[in-house]
């Protein structure tokens, strides 16, 4: 009759237990049977549980329920504005007489910019320092009434405008902080606070001052911005790899309870549990183990 196997030294403790369970579970039967089983056979069939104890084992690990801060924010894409762009309109036709200036250039303020004459010579001026961003006209060519001659902007002096949906606007409030990253510098981000929230038509803006805005970010570039509207400094969170259809599994020595879990706030790969029996400290299952 086959006897029980002798532990090996490099078993773990946790296969052996195995072995020795299903041992306990087949061997008195076997017995009271008096079947004989091949030592052989026996061998294989413990090793093929133990092989599926592994494989279970693998493929799981476990995380623990901690407590902390998490931020709630508002996401949006904005748009780099210049807080000051002049752009050369005259009411009346105009032909153009002079340019004295090209685009891309740096003037100062009372600059000649350009000359025009409709009723009569016009001779203009840069109103403030900036850049020369369009000069649409060349010399001798007639300009519509209302159609800009030249645009000066100051790229110094900007601020971002957010665009949101109206359940993210409703969240927003000056003096709130925010978080900006733009595609080209992953690497760096950008904190600024909300200046003002308002609307205009059927859109919901939010304007954006970002102090140290490096030069080299130029209007018209758009940034990914988090805007933060909540933050809870003693939060239960869970890590998302470990919920699961609204649970998670608690893992206590060798056993395991599956609990059910209320989510609020996700900030990257942590969740704020609002609703649960879990405190913090606790172990939980996470990978294709606690599914």
């Amino acid at each position: 009759m086959a006897s029980p196997p002798t532990p090996s030294p490099a078993a773990p403790e946790r296969v052996w237990q195995g072995l020795t369970h299903l041992w306990a579970r087949v061997g008195p039967a076997l017995r009271r049977r008096r079947v004989w089983v091949p030592v052989a056979l026996v061998l294989v069939l413990l090793a093929g549980y133990v092989g599926a104890r592994i494989r279970i084992g693998a493929n799981s690990a476990t995380m623990t329920v901690r407590r902390g801060p998490i931020v709630e924010a508002v996401y949006g894409i904005g748009t780099v504005t210049a807080v000051k762009t002049y752009q050369l309109r005259f009411a009346t036709a105009q032909t153009v007489r002079g340019i004295f200036v090209q685009e891309g250039d740096l003037v100062r303020a009372g600059q000649s910019l350009i000359s025009t004459e409709g009723e009569q010579m016009r001779a203009n001026n840069a109103p403030f320092a900036g850049t020369v961003t369009a000069i649409p006209y060349k010399v001798g060519e007639v300009v519509p009434p209302g159609s800009p001659l030249l645009t000066l902007t100051d790229l110094g002096d900007r601020y971002v405008v957010v665009s949101l949906e109206q359940q993210g606007a409703i969240r927003v409030a000056p003096g709130q902080p925010a978080v900006l990253s733009f595609e080209s510098l992953r690497d760096k981000s950008f904190h600024g606070a909300v200046r003002t929230v308002f609307s205009n038509g059927n859109q919901f803006l939010v304007h954006v001052v970002v102090p140290d805005l490096p030069s080299r970010i130029l209007p018209g570039m758009t940034a990914d911005v988090a805007i933060e509207v909540a933050r809870r400094m003693d939060a239960v969170l869970v890590p998302v790899a470990a919920i699961a259809a609204g649970t998670v599994t608690v893992q206590k020595g060798l056993t395991r309870t599956v609990v059910p879990v209320k989510l609020g706030t996700v900030d990257g790969d942590w969740a704020e549990v609002v609703a649960s029996s879990l405190q913090g400290g606790e172990d939980l299952v996470v990978g294709k183990g606690g599914k």
